[in-house]
């Protein structure tokens, strides 16, 4: 695990204390490793001639990794751009660079400074990277945030082919050969503090980790390009690069990647790793989808744990990342033409993992988007099914050696093992769905942020919810709190609820409130199945579906009435303004075999487009039957 702050080496060097904190990359099997080509290789190789601008510095922050990535990015600029005038013609933001470094290394949640190599390579690739005019580099700057602005231009320098080098110095030989720069952690020493005519003097004193660039080779060792201004180095009269024995490399080098840039296409930069989506397996059944890149699906999501904001990990969000995406919105609000008329807020089911909803967010957005739609999906970490897969995995042994393989018995079976530790399961899942709106918790304040500077855009967008299944209650805890948030009577235009697993009782609490007169929620609309397609669903091996599961085991009380069941629908007292489709009976607006499948139903998810648009859409503007598959 990394040091804490506390215990970070120091060096000084060209008149800073340089903090060493660059950490290891973690042995990872997924890892591509580098192959060397069948090129003549140069006997030496010169770093290329560097300006002013090209000599960075760090300073006294640890963000050697941003710094030496951006170096090699920049190597490789230089060189496109003397073939060709199309490539951007600026440097990059190394402060843009550490930044997704550390959302994307391998210590999320630690407090510390720095980031492995993998962690920064990670950050370029799901993120691009902007120009250093876009994102200037400003030390210590403690309360930076990914901008509209700079998001957009990062897409017109990526991340194209990038592998893992072996500590062979005949690969870095040909890789550098290759590509010109290559991106290196090592362990540093006295040695480094001031080289000697530009030469590292070797030295057993050792410090901490430390990356940068190696640039160039001879006979005797590599050539680095440091981010310690241009008064470091000097070799050969160089500013800015020195010489590092092939001996200390062989000592004291830890980890090396080498990259090639992508061709810049902006405007397709979130289509570059979708492909997969689109891949048929033998059966004829659409393939998973590629999980998306966190560039590609932000400013649409809100990812919270705990009631709490995740802002680390590779779909982190902070609230400074969630005010630029309020002020988006006002600003969007604010046109004389505004090109988004509605913000919808999705919260997902309890079943889906990160990498699940964020394939549902990309797989979405731009059929919302295409309908003036603004979409914010929450994801929210349940952990329910990992647990529930080790729940049925243990049930099914223990219960079919009880019963047999009688099907209505062995439902019964796995019932009654299953209900105490899945009883703990969904009263936390409950609770977490409370959280971002209790006091102290960020999660509902990122929510909040988005209502208010919708309601102070001078053409305020309609307000739409939607909930699946355990996004039920998540979003009746939503609508609980909007009257405290300053969002009262009428605030939420629409309510969309597919196979809710709420409590019939907590719609009464949340939800009636809400539609009375006086109330927030100015129509809701439910989605369910019929009861004899809820019994044709299975659960792994549970014969039923997840609905009568929860009802029959994970409830206080057994057969505890559900909203979503149709078999409850008389218990409920429901308003005028709460309507009811059933997948089985009403086609035209929802035909989900499946408690899973509504949100892969066509028909289902054109009526959710219809009710916030307040008419149909249109036959190119709905939902199309591939937009719906992959995830």
């Amino acid at each position: 695990m990394p040091a804490s702050n506390d215990a970070q080496d120091l060096i000084p060097a060209a008149g800073e204390e340089r903090i060493l904190n660059a950490l290891p990359d973690a042995v990872d099997l997924r890892d591509r490793m580098y192959e060397p080509a069948l090129l003549q290789l140069k006997l030496t190789l010169d770093p290329p001639e560097l300006t002013d601008a090209d000599i960075l510095n760090q300073f006294s922050e640890g963000a050697c990794t941003g710094f030496a990535l951006a170096a090699v990015i920049n190597v490789q600029n230089k060189r496109r751009r003397a073939a060709s005038s199309a490539d951007p013609q600026w440097q990059v933001s190394a402060r843009m660079l550490y930044e997704m470094a550390r959302i994307h290394d391998e210590w999320p949640g630690e407090e510390y400074d720095g980031s492995s190599i993998r962690g920064a390579v990670k950050g370029f690739f799901h993120n691009g990277v902007c120009s250093v005019d876009t994102a200037p580099y400003v030390p210590n700057d403690n309360d930076w945030t990914l901008t509209v602005d700079q998001s957009k231009e990062a897409r017109a320098v990526g991340l194209g082919a990038y592998y893992r080098l072996r500590p062979e110095i005949l690969d870095y030989h040909s890789a550098l050969n290759e590509v010109g720069s290559i991106i290196v952690s090592a362990q540093t020493h006295s040695g480094w503090s001031n080289p000697k005519q530009g030469k590292i003097a070797k030295s057993m004193v050792h410090q901490g980790g430390h990356a940068f660039a190696i640039v160039g080779y001879d006979s005797e060792g590599f050539l680095i390009q440091n981010s310690w201004g241009p008064t470091w180095g000097g070799f050969d009269g160089r500013e800015g690069i020195a010489h590092w024995s092939y001996a200390d490399w062989a000592e004291n080098v830890i980890d090396a990647w080498v990259l090639r840039l992508s061709v810049p296409t902006p405007a397709a930069f979130h289509l570059t790793n979708s492909a997969q989506g689109k891949a048929m397996t033998a059966s004829g059944e659409a393939a998973k989808r590629a999980t998306p890149r966190r560039q590609d699906i932000l400013g649409h999501f809100i990812h919270i744990d705990d009631g709490k904001l995740v802002e680390e990990g590779r779909y982190g969000t902070n609230l400074a990342t969630i005010g630029e995406t309020a002020r988006l919105i006002r600003e969007r609000g604010d046109a004389e033409t505004p090109k988004y008329r509605h913000l919808m807020i999705y919260a997902h089911g309890g079943l889906n993992d990160n990498a699940t909803s964020a394939r549902r967010i990309a797989a979405m957005r731009d059929v919302y988007k295409r309908n003036g739609i603004y979409p914010v999906h929450i994801m929210w970490e349940t952990g329910f099914t990992e647990e529930l897969t080790d729940v049925l995995a243990d049930t099914f042994s223990r219960s079919q050696d009880r019963v047999g393989a009688g099907r209505d018995m062995l439902d019964w079976a796995i019932e009654r093992f299953s209900g105490g530790i899945g009883k703990r399961l969904w009263r936390q899942m409950k609770v977490d769905a409370k959280r971002p709106f209790e006091g102290g918790r960020n999660g509902g304040t990122a929510i909040k942020m988005l209502l208010d500077e919708n309601a102070k855009a001078k053409n305020p967008m309609s307000v739409h919810l939607v909930g699946h299944s355990a996004g039920s209650i998540l979003a009746g805890e939503l609508l609980g709190a909007m009257p405290a948030m300053g969002h009262g009577t009428g605030a939420v235009h629409s309510c969309n609820l597919l196979a809710p697993a709420c409590t019939i009782d907590f719609y009464d609490a949340a939800y009636r409130p809400a539609l009375g007169a006086g109330g927030v929620v100015q129509k809701l609309v439910q989605y369910s199945l019929i009861d004899s397609r809820e019994l044709d669903d299975t659960v792994g091996p549970y014969g039923k579906s997840l609905l009568y599961f929860v009802s029959r085991a994970f409830e206080e009380e057994r057969k505890t009435p559900l909203l979503g069941m149709e078999k409850y629908a008389g218990d409920m007292d429901r308003p005028g303004n709460h309507e009811i489709f059933y997948a089985g009976r009403d086609r035209k607006q929802t035909d989900s075999p499946s408690h899973g499948g509504f949100d892969n139903d066509r028909s289902t998810m054109n009526d959710v487009l219809a009710t916030i648009l307040g008419k149909k859409p249109s036959r190119a503007d709905g939902f199309q039957d591939h937009e719906l598959t992959g995830y």
